[in-house]
């Protein structure tokens, strides 16, 4: 009984977010791999030293801490001068900003280049855009549960696409900043990073927690 609750206590907060995410718009096929990803974290038996690949690994305070996702943007408050000092300032260099896992354009700072598109997965998702339609979730071989939550809680990361034989210049660099303090969090974005046949990219990905 112990066991029974120590499993899915834990899982129940993160699929009652995930039940409130689908009854709000989305397209269906954006709903359906979230359902795809929520049943098979249901199945999956969160981390423990059972399991070989964690057995060294003591996360008892992560597994069972109540912690809870973002299911919205909200208001983070940064400025420019905030995420200065993360970025690299270089000229031609595209970087985009992720606060508490949803992307801030207005933090960001684009370099267009024929043949390349980079922003964030929301928007393109909104926008139709039959790329993101067509490779989001195919690619994820992982198994576990923690790779199956964050498809079953779907909203918002980096996407990239590179045209075919693109080169693209300059490197592409992500910042995730976490700006909340104190709280028991859980952010789950979602990168997207399609490469057609030829293309060439170089992204940077840095976490950071002001």
């Amino acid at each position: 009984m112990t066991a029974h609750a120590t499993q899915h206590a834990p899982k129940d907060q993160y699929l009652a977010v995930h039940n409130a995410l689908n009854a709000n718009g989305a397209p269906d096929w954006v709903k359906a791999l979230r359902v795809k990803g929520a049943e098979a974290f249901k199945r999956a038996e969160l981390p423990n030293t059972r399991i070989e690949e964690w057995r060294q690994t003591n996360i008892a305070s992560i597994v069972n801490t109540p912690y809870q996702p973002l299911s919205s943007a909200g208001a983070h408050g940064l400025t420019e001068e905030d995420v200065a000092p993360l970025l690299f300032h270089e000229t031609g260099m595209t970087e985009l900003v992720f606060v508490d896992g949803y992307y801030a354009p207005e933090l960001s700072k684009a370099a267009p280049q024929a043949g390349v598109h980079a922003g964030g997965l929301a928007e393109a998702i909104t926008a139709g855009n039959d790329v993101v339609q067509r490779h989001l979730g195919a690619q994820l071989r992982e198994e576990g549960a923690y790779p199956q939550l964050n498809s079953a809680l779907i909203q918002d990361g980096a996407f990239v696409h590179a045209g075919r034989g693109v080169r693209v210049e300059h490197p592409i660099h992500f910042v995730f900043v976490t700006s909340r303090h104190g709280e028991a969090t859980a952010l789950h974005p979602r990168n997207l990073v399609v490469l057609e046949e030829g293309a060439e990219a170089d992204v940077i990905m840095d976490y950071v927690s002001l």
